[in-house]
């Protein structure tokens, strides 16, 4: 029987655990950061046993953001979907407590299955395009 996916919000100093899920799953934005100064309360983490995914929100009103779902390869095809299902829904659902009524987030082309699940679920695309990251 499968353990249960726990998802919480991550703690300040979990930074580096967000890292390594990052570079797990190639992540541009893992290797080159500082993950060692303390996180907003914006990281939301999923885990089992120990973590195996996250995503982070981006508080706003009336639009909240999803970005950077990070899920690394090696888990089996349930389990996968089981992780990501929780953090879209948790993050939705902390966005909403925190006064958002609509949410958006990028998804990249490279992945044209994630775009028509979302859009099974009531996402609908207004907008294209390339995101970028620059240091700052």
């Amino acid at each position: 029987m499968q353990s249960p996916v726990s998802i919480r919000l991550a703690l300040a100093h979990e930074g580096p655990i967000i890292q390594q899920l990052c570079v797990k799953k190639g992540a541009r934005i893992g290797a080159w950061l500082n993950w060692e100064i303390p996180l907003a309360s914006n990281w939301l983490i999923a885990e089992i046993t120990q973590p195996i995914g996250c995503i982070m929100i981006n508080y706003g009103v009336p639009i909240g953001r999803m970005e950077f779902l990070i899920v690394p390869p090696g888990l089996d095809h349930k389990t996968r979907g089981t992780v990501v299902r929780n953090l879209c829904y948790a993050a939705m659902q902390t966005l909403s407590e925190h006064g958002s009524q609509a949410v958006t987030s990028m998804v990249s082309e490279a992945e044209p299955a994630w775009s028509r699940v979302v859009q099974r679920r009531g996402a609908v695309p207004i907008a294209t395009g390339t995101m970028f990251i620059k240091g700052i």
